[in-house]
Formats: structure tokens, sequence, C-alpha cells
């Protein structure tokens, strides 16, 4: 469990949202023109959880996408090529071998 001073700390210096709901209604950061704004959205973000499913291979599923994505940031690849390719390993991970 991490104190509020070491989770503001994490967010102003490194980005990391705190997991203190608290810490989202803290007047000093709702009114910080950076984290204002961030903290504002990720709350209202918090309001629709997405679940995950749990499967032995989902780090293959994830590493395709992100991969392929980062081709299609980087300009490496267009985007529906990217997009493509993506549902393709996707598809291949989930028949299996």
């Amino acid at each position: 469990m991490t104190s509020p001073a070491v989770q503001v700390e994490a967010l102003k210096t490194r980005g990391y949202m705190p997991p203190s709901l608290r810490l989202y209604q803290d007047p000093t950061l709702r009114t910080d023109a950076y984290l204002g704004p961030l903290m504002a959205a990720t709350l209202e973000a918090g309001r629709y959880p997405v679940k995950r499913f749990v499967w032995s291979d989902y780090s293959k599923i994830e590493d395709a996408i992100e991969s392929e994505l980062q081709s299609a940031l980087r300009g490496r690849k267009g985007l529906q090529d990217a997009l493509n390719s993506a549902a393709s390993a996707v598809t291949r991970t989930l028949k299996g071998p």
C-alpha cells in the first residue's frame, strides 16, 4: 500500500495514475493545468470498467496487437495493414496449434 504522498510523486514524475480514489478529489491536483484534466478523464473512464478475459496465451495476443499498432504509429505500415496483420495473428493464436 502506497502513501498518498508517494502516489502523488509517482503521478507527477512518472505519470502513474493513483489507485487512491480520494486523490482524484484533491483540490490541488484537480486545478493543476496538466493533471486536472488527465485525472478527470481517468476518473470518468473508471466508470466504465473493461473485463479482460483470462487465458494462458493472452500475452501473445497483446504482443501481436501492440507490435502491429507500433508499426503503424511509426509509419512502417499503413494502419489498415497493421490492423489486418493483428487480426490474423490473433485468429492464429485463438485457433491454437
